[in-house]
């Protein structure tokens, strides 16, 4: 189940990077930040495939994962093209923070119900 996270992950990097490098309309900051956004999300997602949390720990946390990561995508696409003052960029920050915490709260959960 691992291997199925990174592969996806992979294939979707390279497809961003391709239309990244084909679209003038794609800049290059939202296809660097989106970029980053699905290698992060692809390691938070083969972490939890690969711990040794319960099945139903796994799959609601990658679906939780999964749907969070979607919606970076979208802000990633759709934010300013610089640092300063980019709120949409904090708040994809602030949801990877998120992320954290639920894959290290299931950790600790799941450590407590075995």
């Amino acid at each position: 189940m691992r291997n199925v996270f990174i592969y996806i992950g992979l294939i979707l990097i390279l497809l961003n990077s391709l239309i990244g490098l084909i679209s003038s309309s794609y800049s290059t900051f939202n296809w660097v930040t989106n970029d980053v956004i699905l290698l992060l999300n692809t390691v938070l997602l083969s972490l939890v495939a690969s711990s040794k949390q319960k099945d139903g720990f796994k799959i609601s946390f990658s679906f939780l994962l999964t749907a969070i990561g979607l919606v970076q995508l979208i802000l990633g696409t759709m934010m300013m093209n610089e640092f300063e003052d980019n709120y949409k960029l904090i708040f994809i920050i602030c949801l990877f923070v998120v992320q954290l915490l639920f894959v290290l709260l299931g950790k600790v959960v799941s450590k407590y119900l075995d």
